[in-house]
């Protein structure tokens, strides 16, 4: 049992809506950007949709967290047998991944990692979602929607794979996000732009975080590594306990998967 939507578990017009974009990271986290309290598991996707200068993210329901250990871009079942519910908003866009062409032999069958999808350029489309059918949800600006799922209505492009018959080209990137990358840190290197994220982010957390948390700061563009072209390899090292244990500046608590710092270091 792993990453291959066949192996689910199957259950007895607006934001990424009929959009192309191509799929640019993938983050699992119990403290999503809206009221969780740790109890379960999303998964938040990053896209560019064409034209923008900058990455999107929406978040996929994945289950509770006591079913699930974090690891970066990977899962790990708390018990044998546990698998990916093809009901929850995670398992729903997935299929649809694979429904839609994206070869689920590139997914591993031995462990719960979905980096293979990124890079795939796709449709984005929102489906009504069954179990809510008739209930409306209401958004802070007081208008009442339809529960939806985010969903891939089409596979334009696989990772690698620029120009196949039958896709749309990527859009080019704009002047303006091609300057900033440019002059983004191009002296440093990514363990040092790990190195100097990690103490900031910390040490701005009075000091202490759990390893899960610390990643998922890259996402939150007042931190200043959001568009950076180096965010997947630097998501990376944030996440490897063999990182972690250099402890340049910080300590970390590879039993408990706590990072601490002095405040002092931001």
């Amino acid at each position: 049992m792993g990453a291959r939507p066949s192996s689910f578990k199957r259950g007895g017009g607006g934001f990424w809506n009929n959009v192309d974009a191509v799929i640019t990271g993938i983050e699992f986290t119990t403290d999503p950007p809206f009221k969780n309290d740790g109890e379960y598991v999303y998964a938040i996707l990053s896209a560019r949709v064409d034209g923008a200068d900058e990455d999107s993210t929406s978040s996929f329901f994945v289950g509770s967290a006591d079913e699930w250990d974090i690891d970066g871009t990977t899962l790990t079942p708390s018990s044998d047998g546990q698998g990916i519910g093809a009901s929850t908003g995670w398992g729903k866009f997935l299929d649809s991944l694979i429904e839609n062409n994206f070869p689920e032999t590139l997914l591993p069958e031995d462990e719960f990692n979905w980096d293979a999808i990124i890079g795939t350029r796709v449709r984005f489309t929102k489906v009504e979602n069954e179990a809510m059918k008739g209930k409306k949800r209401k958004a802070k600006n007081g208008k009442e929607y339809a529960y939806q799922d985010t969903v891939v209505g089409q596979v334009y492009e696989l990772p690698g794979k620029k120009g196949a018959k039958g896709t749309s080209k990527p859009a080019p990137a704009s002047k303006t996000s091609s300057k900033k990358a440019a002059e983004a840190d191009e002296d440093e290197s990514v363990e040092a732009l790990a190195s100097k994220f990690l103490l900031k982010v910390v040490a701005a957390n009075k000091g202490k975080m759990a390893k899960a948390k610390v990643s998922m700061q890259l996402l939150k563009p007042e931190n200043g590594l959001f568009k950076h072209p180096e965010r997947e390899a630097i998501r990376k090292l944030l996440t490897s306990d063999k990182f972690l244990n250099t402890e340049d500046g910080w300590s970390y608590n590879e039993d408990e998967e706590v990072i601490t710092v002095k405040e002092k270091a931001a």
